[in-house]
């Protein structure tokens, strides 16, 4: 399709998937111009901006919404990103469909916005920050499933290991035990050692952020039992937060959500 010429007028229901995405574009009349499917890829998305520069792109939260908000605005594209409990509630049909997801999202921005009840996601360097949080967590789990799964092991073969830190098991696991039960679980303890080495690698990492760019969790670590990955998950978690844009364009709010201490 050529590019349109009154592209402000324009409003783009954007209904996300996990490949593609159905969308569906008004224009000032209300009237359906174009819809299809396109890929949950930046070169798609940008053929569609450039379709319709300057449109009113409205989407529900999710997974890809963070980063697909994020792209469209930085082609000058206006993006609300509505909270999917409350709007479908509004719309919610029996005969449910990608095509009409959008085409309501569509309408409803094209109306009123307010009854999108639009959140803001963070920015891009706090979702990375809160990320590293995210991949500490997964090998935690991981170290602590491969754990009890030696113990039980052992457990069955009638040996026990004296109950050492995770941080340390993968060092005295094999001293209790004959020959033939060590290379049996040596490749466990192996996994171990390396899911160990690489969550220290993370705590590094969470702790030099601490020191450098939030220098606000001194404050929270005075509190007995609150150690540095603690007091850090709170202003990076907040970063990522959905909050309503009226909301987050309240100074006072935004100022506290940053993690200013005044």
């Amino acid at each position: 399709m050529k590019e349109q010429n009154n592209r402000s007028e324009f409003t783009i229901g954007l209904d996300l998937g996990e490949r593609r995405h159905r969308f569906c574009a008004l224009n000032g009349k209300g009237e359906v111009v174009e819809e299809g499917t396109l890929g949950n890829d930046r070169v798609s998305l940008g053929r569609l901006s450039a379709r319709y520069r300057g449109a009113l792109v409205v989407m529900e939260a999710g997974g890809h919404s963070p980063w697909i908000s994020r792209y469209l605005e930085g082609l000058g594209g206006e993006v609300i990103v509505s909270n999917p409990r409350k709007v479908r509630a509004i719309y919610q049909h029996e005969r449910k469909s990608d095509q009409r997801d959008a085409l309501m999202l569509a309408r409803i921005g094209r109306m009123d916005r307010a009854l999108l009840y639009p959140i803001h996601h963070g920015s891009e360097e706090a979702q990375q920050d809160l990320l590293r949080f995210k991949l500490r967590d997964s090998l935690v789990r991981a170290r602590v499933a491969l754990i009890n799964s030696v113990r039980f092991s052992l457990k069955s073969l009638g040996y026990a290991v004296v109950n050492p830190s995770s941080e340390r098991f993968h060092k005295v696991a094999l001293e209790p035990l004959p020959e033939g039960v060590r290379e049996m679980i040596a490749p466990s303890v192996q996994a171990l050692a390396e899911l160990s080495g690489r969550i220290a690698v993370l705590e590094r990492e969470i702790n030099l952020l601490a020191r450098t760019k939030y220098p606000q969790t001194f404050w929270l670590q005075q509190v007995p039992g609150v150690g540095a990955i603690t007091a850090l998950y709170l202003p990076t978690c907040a970063g990522c937060w959905l909050v309503p844009r009226n909301t987050f364009w309240n100074p006072l709010v935004r100022g506290a959500r940053c993690g200013n201490m005044d």
